[in-house]
Protein backbone atom coordinates (compact mmCIF):
# COMPACT_ATOMS: atom_id res chain seq x y z
CA UNK A 1 0.00 0.00 0.00
CA UNK A 2 2.87 2.34 0.74
CA UNK A 3 4.38 1.87 -2.73
CA UNK A 4 0.98 1.86 -4.43
CA UNK A 5 -0.07 5.11 -2.73
CA UNK A 6 3.04 6.88 -4.01
CA UNK A 7 2.01 6.00 -7.59
CA UNK A 8 -1.49 7.40 -7.22
CA UNK A 9 -1.59 11.08 -8.25
CA UNK A 10 -2.49 13.41 -5.40
CA UNK A 11 -5.46 14.83 -7.34
CA UNK A 12 -6.94 11.40 -8.15
CA UNK A 13 -10.08 10.10 -6.49
CA UNK A 14 -9.25 7.16 -4.20
CA UNK A 15 -11.93 4.68 -3.13
CA UNK A 16 -11.13 2.15 -0.41
CA UNK A 17 -13.21 -0.99 -0.30
CA UNK A 18 -14.51 -2.45 2.92
CA UNK A 19 -12.22 -4.03 5.53
CA UNK A 20 -8.60 -4.86 4.64
CA UNK A 21 -8.00 -1.99 2.15
CA UNK A 22 -9.12 0.57 4.73
CA UNK A 23 -6.94 -0.93 7.46
CA UNK A 24 -3.92 -1.24 5.19
CA UNK A 25 -4.35 2.29 3.78
CA UNK A 26 -4.58 3.75 7.28
CA UNK A 27 -1.49 1.82 8.38
CA UNK A 28 0.78 2.26 5.36
CA UNK A 29 -0.35 4.81 2.76
CA UNK A 30 2.05 7.59 2.03
CA UNK A 31 0.99 11.05 3.12
CA UNK A 32 3.60 12.52 0.79
CA UNK A 33 1.85 13.06 -1.55
CA UNK A 34 -1.44 13.33 0.32
CA UNK A 35 -4.67 11.95 -1.14
CA UNK A 36 -7.37 14.39 0.00
CA UNK A 37 -10.02 13.08 -2.42
CA UNK A 38 -10.46 9.73 -0.64
CA UNK A 39 -13.69 7.80 -0.05
CA UNK A 40 -14.60 4.54 1.66
CA UNK A 41 -17.72 2.50 2.02
CA UNK A 42 -17.74 0.68 5.30
CA UNK A 43 -20.63 -1.52 6.41
CA UNK A 44 -21.09 -4.37 8.83
CA UNK A 45 -20.33 -6.85 6.07
CA UNK A 46 -20.83 -4.52 3.13
CA UNK A 47 -18.58 -5.95 0.45
CA UNK A 48 -21.30 -6.15 -2.17
CA UNK A 49 -21.69 -3.20 -4.52
CA UNK A 50 -18.24 -1.74 -3.86
CA UNK A 51 -17.10 -1.68 -7.50
CA UNK A 52 -20.41 -0.17 -8.60
CA UNK A 53 -20.06 2.50 -5.91
CA UNK A 54 -16.54 3.28 -7.11
CA UNK A 55 -17.64 3.50 -10.74
CA UNK A 56 -20.42 5.91 -9.80
CA UNK A 57 -17.99 8.08 -7.84
CA UNK A 58 -15.52 8.03 -10.72
CA UNK A 59 -17.90 9.61 -13.23
CA UNK A 60 -16.48 12.96 -14.28
CA UNK A 61 -13.17 12.43 -12.49
CA UNK A 62 -9.98 12.68 -14.59
CA UNK A 63 -8.41 9.75 -12.69
CA UNK A 64 -9.84 7.36 -10.10
CA UNK A 65 -8.41 4.44 -8.14
CA UNK A 66 -10.36 1.76 -6.26
CA UNK A 67 -8.50 -0.47 -3.84
CA UNK A 68 -10.56 -3.52 -2.96
CA UNK A 69 -10.09 -7.05 -1.73
CA UNK A 70 -10.51 -10.19 -3.79
CA UNK A 71 -13.75 -11.25 -2.09
CA UNK A 72 -15.16 -7.76 -2.63
CA UNK A 73 -14.36 -8.08 -6.35
CA UNK A 74 -16.05 -11.49 -6.47
CA UNK A 75 -19.21 -10.04 -4.89
CA UNK A 76 -19.56 -7.36 -7.57
CA UNK A 77 -18.43 -9.07 -10.79
CA UNK A 78 -21.21 -7.52 -12.87
CA UNK A 79 -20.48 -3.87 -11.98
CA UNK A 80 -18.28 -3.12 -15.04
CA UNK A 81 -21.40 -3.58 -17.19
CA UNK A 82 -22.02 0.12 -16.48
CA UNK A 83 -18.71 1.20 -18.06
CA UNK A 84 -20.38 1.76 -21.41
CA UNK A 85 -22.67 4.31 -19.74
CA UNK A 86 -19.81 6.32 -18.22
CA UNK A 87 -17.61 8.96 -19.78
CA UNK A 88 -14.10 7.80 -20.58
CA UNK A 89 -11.64 8.23 -17.77
CA UNK A 90 -8.59 6.74 -16.15
CA UNK A 91 -10.10 4.19 -13.80
CA UNK A 92 -7.91 1.77 -11.87
CA UNK A 93 -9.44 -1.15 -10.02
CA UNK A 94 -6.75 -2.50 -7.70
CA UNK A 95 -7.53 -5.94 -6.30
CA UNK A 96 -5.58 -7.03 -3.24
CA UNK A 97 -5.71 -10.78 -3.80
CA UNK A 98 -4.76 -12.78 -0.74
CA UNK A 99 -6.87 -15.78 -1.86
CA UNK A 100 -9.79 -15.17 0.47
CA UNK A 101 -10.86 -13.35 3.60
CA UNK A 102 -7.57 -13.86 5.36
CA UNK A 103 -8.27 -10.98 7.70
CA UNK A 104 -10.41 -13.42 9.67
CA UNK A 105 -7.32 -15.47 10.50
CA UNK A 106 -6.24 -12.59 12.75
CA UNK A 107 -9.20 -13.11 15.06
CA UNK A 108 -8.50 -14.95 18.33
CA UNK A 109 -11.64 -17.07 17.86
CA UNK A 110 -10.12 -18.63 14.73
CA UNK A 111 -7.29 -20.30 16.65
CA UNK A 112 -9.53 -23.05 18.00
CA UNK A 113 -11.19 -23.91 14.68
CA UNK A 114 -10.38 -26.95 12.60
CA UNK A 115 -8.64 -26.41 9.26
CA UNK A 116 -11.90 -27.25 7.46
CA UNK A 117 -13.80 -24.60 9.44
CA UNK A 118 -11.06 -22.04 8.74
CA UNK A 119 -11.35 -22.75 5.00
CA UNK A 120 -15.07 -22.03 5.07
CA UNK A 121 -14.78 -18.94 7.29
CA UNK A 122 -12.00 -17.40 5.21
CA UNK A 123 -13.65 -18.30 1.87
CA UNK A 124 -10.28 -19.41 0.53
CA UNK A 125 -9.99 -19.62 -3.23
CA UNK A 126 -7.48 -19.69 -6.07
CA UNK A 127 -9.24 -17.22 -8.39
CA UNK A 128 -7.41 -14.63 -10.48
CA UNK A 129 -9.03 -11.72 -12.30
CA UNK A 130 -7.47 -11.63 -15.78
CA UNK A 131 -10.44 -13.29 -17.50
CA UNK A 132 -12.88 -11.08 -15.60
CA UNK A 133 -11.13 -7.98 -16.95
CA UNK A 134 -11.20 -9.48 -20.44
CA UNK A 135 -14.98 -10.03 -20.26
CA UNK A 136 -15.45 -6.28 -19.83
CA UNK A 137 -12.70 -5.25 -22.29
CA UNK A 138 -10.59 -3.80 -19.50
CA UNK A 139 -6.79 -3.73 -19.46
CA UNK A 140 -5.27 -6.14 -16.91
CA UNK A 141 -1.91 -6.27 -15.16
CA UNK A 142 -0.66 -8.34 -12.26
CA UNK A 143 1.89 -6.69 -10.00
CA UNK A 144 4.11 -8.16 -7.35
CA UNK A 145 5.71 -5.84 -4.84
CA UNK A 146 9.35 -5.41 -5.77
CA UNK A 147 8.65 -5.43 -9.52
CA UNK A 148 8.55 -2.16 -11.45
CA UNK A 149 5.20 -0.45 -11.04
CA UNK A 150 3.10 -0.89 -14.20
CA UNK A 151 2.18 1.94 -16.52
CA UNK A 152 -1.38 2.37 -17.77
CA UNK A 153 -2.88 4.26 -20.67
CA UNK A 154 -5.93 6.51 -20.53
CA UNK A 155 -8.23 3.53 -20.07
CA UNK A 156 -9.90 1.53 -17.33
CA UNK A 157 -7.51 -1.06 -15.95
CA UNK A 158 -7.47 -3.82 -13.36
CA UNK A 159 -4.30 -4.11 -11.31
CA UNK A 160 -4.18 -7.37 -9.38
CA UNK A 161 -1.72 -7.47 -6.50
CA UNK A 162 -0.98 -11.02 -5.40
CA UNK A 163 -0.39 -11.15 -1.66
CA UNK A 164 1.20 -14.15 -0.07
CA UNK A 165 0.20 -14.68 3.54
Amino acid sequence: ISVLSRHIPTDALVFLGNSLPIREWNAAASIDPPHPHCFASRGANGIDGQIATFLGLSEGEPESWAIIGDLTALYDLNAPAMLDQLANGKRRIVILNNSGGRIFSRLPSMSGLSEADKLVTENRHSRRFEQWAAVWGVEYTVWKVGDDFPEFGDVTAVLEILIEE
